[in-house]
């Protein structure tokens, strides 16, 4: 399991990111020093861009797009993009020698490190963290699995500054969004956008929730890259830190938990009630007490 923290903060200006990322590195040195920083968020950033490029709906979940592999302002040459990061070797081999790496590879995997820079940093945390995080979140999911990984996402200060700026006449809480695993590429670069919403059970809007387990029901086990250090199946869920704005309207929490029980129980019901009302005992019943039934 992946756990990401996210404070929905965006770079202001998109076009300024292109600019920068479209850059290439100078040596295999630059790509060296982003492994050598933090391998194991290296190698989940590498993930879960392989888990959207991987999906049918790469052209929704693969946001932002590598710039090396646009063919004029639409076309994604998603093909070319693909065979190019098949030949990435695992990312402790290419620590250990990253001039072995074919060059257009090796151009990939430093935009796919790089294209968070001036806006946030990955960075593996132990497992203890995730003891802290129960305990900042107020909820009890004591019965939950524990996560084997756990990744915290850390803006550069201007971010971080906005977003308490922004908290600071409500607050804050965190709360966990449960989402397909192909999806946090695009959640960990651009946020929780409610365009890319498509179940909506209570309305319009960006689900979270205080329960951990309720957010699992929306976290399907999915695959990883094959060469990943890590599990090659997981489900992620991010830990966010939500500003208690009154805009914000919770639902019931037994209903949030027991919502899918409930409503397999009110049709179980309404089976049942069909069912009594076509008898031939309830139309017995009903004629004999109820002579002007109309259905006689």
């Amino acid at each position: 399991m992946l756990i990401v923290r996210e404070t929905c903060c965006k770079a202001s200006s998109p076009d300024r990111v292109c600019y920068r990322i479209c850059s290439p590195p100078q040596s295999p040195q630059q790509v060296l020093g982003l492994l050598q920083r933090d391998l194991l968020a290296a190698d989940c950033l590498t993930t879960i861009f392989w888990a959207a490029m991987s999906s049918f709906r790469h052209d929704t979940v693969l946001r932002p797009f590598p710039p090396l592999f646009l063919q004029g302002a639409e076309h994604k040459d998603i093909e070319k993009l693909r065979a190019v990061f098949h030949k990435l070797p695992p990312l402790d081999r290419v620590a250990e020698a990253p001039h072995a790496v074919d060059p257009t590879t090796l151009r990939l995997l430093h935009w796919i490190l790089s294209s968070g820079q001036g806006r946030f940093t990955l960075q593996y945390r132990p497992p203890a963290t995730f003891h802290d995080i129960i305990g900042q979140a107020q909820s009890s999911t004591h019965s939950v699995v524990k996560p084997q990984c756990t990744f915290e996402l850390e803006y550069v200060p201007e971010l971080e500054s906005r977003f308490h700026t922004a908290a600071a006449p409500y607050g804050t809480l965190l709360a966990y969004h449960g989402s397909q695993v192909e999806n946090f590429h695009s959640i960990t670069h651009n946020g929780l956008l409610n365009s890319f919403n498509k179940t909506s059970a209570f309305g319009e809007g960006t689900y979270l929730s205080t329960d951990l387990g309720v957010c699992l029901n929306w976290s399907p086990l999915g695959s990883l890259w094959p060469r990943s250090m890590l599990p090659h199946s997981a489900s992620c869920v991010a830990v966010c830190e939500v500003i208690k704005h009154p805009s914000i309207i919770p639902s019931p929490s037994w209903l949030r938990r027991y919502w899918f029980v409930v409503g397999v129980a009110l049709y179980l019901v309404f089976l049942v009630l069909l069912g009594v009302v076509n008898s031939r005992a309830f139309r017995q019943l009903y004629s004999k007490y109820a002579p002007e039934w109309p259905w006689r």
